[in-house]
């Protein structure tokens, strides 16, 4: 599933290339900006594409306001995320590998356009289906299309990381990838096998009851998730071009009458003794209840220290001091360290983490 790597190392010591990127990451990091800031304006600058791609420009849809609009800029806070350079040629593979799997939307598009067996569609029906999707994607409310501009979002951020571990996966290891990362794509998916095969044997997931939840239980589900998608053990285990670690550790459980399905991110800082220590940790958590928590942990000495949640459907304002407290009490820290913040990203902290370093490339 993995094409190519770049570097056939799989410990912590960097290699002589990264070393220098590391470096010109660092050095970038003090020079003064000389693109904008705006991540779609240095989409822009960058020469990164904002249509649609040919299969949608036929059905009609108008790219101004559309979710492919914002495909682009979230490609660029991904870059930045990862420190890769702003070169239109990486920024173009990355976006060209979020429309390389299958998306609600596309499919629509498909069957919309597309005749029954044995029959001939006539200029009509086809205009009028055509114009049916552009409507539902101008609207940008519909399920279909949110749904798809979620799934390039997710596959965009594999590609990305992927790309800042110098290895270039397969259409279907970037699936694989892009499961373990994101999960309310295995939410879906394992709702679309309920419905398939009613459930049997390989759709069961651990079942825990309330209290059984524990370091230990986790460490187990994620580690035997590991075991059976090598490919993400070796992602895991591919340092980035910039020296920081990126790995994913997904598991799911059932806990009662509601399926959990967690992505656990976690960014790995090297200090000056060339350790990777936690910097940060990302419980990202979907729901069978379709409602989804993402739990943002910033850590200092090995320890959290600051707490940032997100909740969807939003937390009532009303009730934000009190699970505030809650937290705080939970994770031993001040209730000043925690916050409850409202986003409209799948991916926040990959979307809206400040001070990661951008290379440009692009002047």
């Amino acid at each position: 599933m993995i094409v190519k790597v770049e570097s056939q190392k799989l410990n912590i010591d960097l290699p002589a290339k990264a070393q220098s990127t590391a470096k010109a990451v660092k050095s970038s990091a003090s020079a003064p900006p000389n693109v904008p800031r705006s991540a779609a304006r240095l989409a822009s600058a960058a020469g990164l594409p904002a249509e649609p791609p040919p299969s949608v420009q036929t059905a009609g849809l108008k790219r101004e306001g559309s979710p492919l609009d914002k495909l682009s800029a979230s490609i660029i806070s991904f870059a930045r995320f990862f420190s890769l350079p702003l070169k239109p040629q990486v920024l173009a593979d990355i976006r060209r590998q979020a429309f390389s799997q299958p998306a609600p939307l596309a499919q629509s598009a498909a069957q919309a356009a597309s005749p029954t067996a044995g029959a001939q569609p006539s200029a009509a029906n086809l205009s009028g289906a055509q114009h049916s999707l552009a409507n539902q994607f101008a609207a940008g409310s519909s399920s279909g299309s949110l749904s798809a501009a979620k799934t390039r979002e997710a596959l965009s951020l594999s590609a990305a990381a992927a790309e800042s571990k110098g290895a270039e996966l397969t259409s279907k290891g970037l699936e694989s990838y892009t499961e373990a990362i994101d999960p309310d794509s295995r939410r879906h998916d394992g709702e679309r096998q309920r419905r398939e095969s009613n459930k049997n044997e390989q759709d069961e997931k651990p079942v825990l009851k309330e209290g059984e939840i524990s370091a230990q239980s986790v460490k187990e589900m994620a580690f035997e998730y590991l075991k059976q998608n090598p490919l993400l053990e070796i992602l895991n285990r591919l340092p980035a071009k910039n020296g920081q670690r990126w790995i994913v550790l997904p598991f799911d459980f059932t806990d009662g009458n509601k399926e959990y399905f967690v992505s656990m991110r976690v960014l790995l800082e090297e200090d000056h003794a060339k350790r990777h220590k936690v910097h940060f940790i990302v419980l990202d958590i979907a729901i069978s209840d379709e409602s989804r928590k993402i739990f943002i942990f910033e850590s200092a000495n090995e320890k959290p220290e600051r707490l940032s949640v997100y909740y969807s459907p939003e937390l009532p304002q009303k009730d934000h001091r009190k699970v505030k407290q809650e937290l705080a009490k939970q994770f031993d820290m001040p209730a000043e360290h925690v916050s409850i913040k409202t986003s409209k990203e799948p991916f926040p902290f990959e979307s809206e983490i400040s001070g990661h370093p951008v290379i440009d490339e692009t002047v």
